[in-house]
């Protein structure tokens, strides 16, 4: 807020993990597809000891939305361009302004079908 940016931050309760707050009730996934037609960014907060690729990530490539994440682990991964995805805490917030005033640079065809749905499917059953 302090830096102009509109936001809808929609907290579901998780059984692990209560932060002892207001929960919202959990929304259908085509509710939440219809959220990412209308947004420019994706914020994905990974919690203490959780690592490896979340659904944030993918939503982002397919969507060819930019990525906002705590995770610096992201830069790792093949679908990682830093023209897309904010690393947070790794350079100053007031720049995430920069950031989303860039476009999505798309990931090559090739690279995303690997993590399309019927791929790993289909891998999964060659096995």
């Amino acid at each position: 807020r302090e830096l102009g940016l509109k936001s809808m931050i929609y907290i579901v309760r998780n059984r692990r993990h209560q932060l002892g707050i207001g929960y919202n009730k959990p929304i259908p996934y085509r509710e939440i597809q219809a959220y990412l037609g209308e947004t420019r960014s994706i914020l994905e907060i990974l919690q203490k000891g959780q690592s490896g690729s979340t659904l944030r990530l993918y939503e982002s490539v397919f969507n060819e939305i930019k990525l906002l994440t705590n995770d610096n682990k992201i830069k790792e991964s093949d679908l990682y361009n830093p023209q897309n995805i904010f690393i947070i805490g790794e350079q100053p917030i007031e720049s995430v302004i920069d950031f989303l005033g860039t476009s999505f640079i798309p990931i090559e065809e090739d690279r995303l079908r690997y993590y399309d749905f019927d791929e790993w499917l289909e891998r999964i059953v060659r096995v």
